[in-house]
């Protein structure tokens, strides 16, 4: 549970960041007309990636060394 906050507190504060960075490049889409509910499925399009990115890797390193560790 407490690894969980933990990533979720840091997948927050990734998406914040990434979110405050690009602000000029939401500006320039808002203004070329791109609808606010597209501009925030595309940050959790990001977001989805990003999570299914590291939870395989997470996945792939633990078996790794799960099965390194039983040799």
């Amino acid at each position: 549970m407490v690894s969980m906050g933990l990533c979720f507190f840091t997948l927050t504060s990734s998406m914040s960041a990434n979110i405050y960075d690009q602000c000029k490049e939401i500006t320039i889409m808002r203004s070329v007309g791109v609808p606010k509910y597209f501009i925030v499925r595309i940050y959790i399009y990001e977001s989805v990636i990003l999570i299914l990115s590291s939870s395989l890797s997470g996945f792939i390193i633990g078996i790794s060394i799960g099965n390194l560790m039983v040799m």
